[in-house]
């Protein structure tokens, strides 16, 4: 896997933070859809859980951890997210979330907890969630991702480090798509 061209310059400051030991504990990612949040944040949870990183930050792709993420079962990285499309995130979740906080990380290095969309917890969720926000465990990295960040409770985004991901560029945009055999109409 590689980073989205667009995704580049977010990704060399996501690998400066990594390189001098800086990680946020909450990372808030937004921008429109589509964007690539998603991709970016994956690819950002494969480098801190990887145990030998390339050169350009990405991950590997064989040791244990690796394989592991690629197989969505790697102990140290949890995805929350609606049980079905259109619902909330809901309190139970959370919770759940919140318990397996508690735990050590079975690997050695960190253990990262995606949560998209954001803005799809209930109230109920987002204020049992502010519990893993006010209280990080250490080595842990909660990366929220939305395209509605005013959809967040003031108190959770205020927790956060901001990484607003902007609109790419037409020609680097179609570029890639060439790139990818995709025929556009431009």
């Amino acid at each position: 896997m590689s980073v989205l061209p667009w995704l580049q310059q977010y990704w060399d400051h996501l690998c400066d933070y990594r390189m001098q030991n800086r990680v946020p504990q909450a990372l808030l990612i937004t921008g429109n859809k589509g964007m690539g949040k998603q991709h970016l944040a994956k690819q950002f949870a494969f480098s801190l859980l990887c145990a030998k990183p390339q050169g350009n930050g990405l991950g590997c792709g064989h040791c244990d951890s690796c394989l592991l993420l690629t197989a969505e079962t790697h102990p140290d990285f949890i995805q929350i997210g609606p049980d079905e499309p259109g619902k909330a995130i809901t309190i139970g979740q959370i919770r759940s979330l919140v318990t397996r906080l508690t735990l050590k990380p079975q690997f050695e290095s960190y253990r990262v907890t995606i949560v998209n969309p954001a803005e799809l917890m209930n109230n109920a969720a987002a204020n049992a969630f502010l519990k893993c926000l006010e209280e990080p465990t250490e080595r842990t990295v909660i990366l929220l991702i939305t395209d509605k960040p005013a959809h967040l409770p003031a108190t959770i985004v205020s927790r956060c480090q901001k990484l607003a991901i902007a609109k790419p560029d037409k020609e680097t945009f179609f570029a890639w798509l060439k790139q990818q055999n995709v025929e556009t109409l431009q």
